[in-house]
């Protein structure tokens, strides 16, 4: 059996462990690797050529587990999924997503005529 690399590693554990908070995915990171959230996202944004860093990786992570489970789980409330992944409430949860994409949940996107 092939042992998996640092990184490999610390990206499964990202995504197995999405639903805990950022401090907590940063002691575990520095369990398994014995680097410092930050040392560990300097080499991931030299990795992606300074266009992603350690934060914004894991927000976008849980944004994509959180709309996988509302489109794979149509019958769990969005309100409920909210709460599972540590946010307040429903709007907090609207907010972060507005922030990171900078789109409104509501708001239908319009497809473009290209003239």
């Amino acid at each position: 059996m092939e042992s998996k690399n640092v990184f490999d590693a610390i990206m499964d554990y990202i995504d197995d462990s999405v639903k805990l908070s950022y401090e907590e995915i940063s002691r575990g990171i520095y369990e398994i690797s014995g680097y410092t959230d930050l040392d560990f996202g300097k080499f991931l944004s030299i990795l992606s050529a300074g266009k992603i860093g350690l934060h914004n990786y894991f927000l976008k992570r849980r944004m994509y587990f959180i709309s996988k489970e509302l489109v794979d789980d149509p019958s769990k409330s969005v309100a409920d999924i909210a709460q599972e992944y540590g946010y307040s409430e429903q709007s907090s949860l609207s907010r972060a997503v507005k922030q990171l994409s900078l789109i409104h949940i509501s708001e239908p996107t319009r497809p473009r005529l290209i003239s």
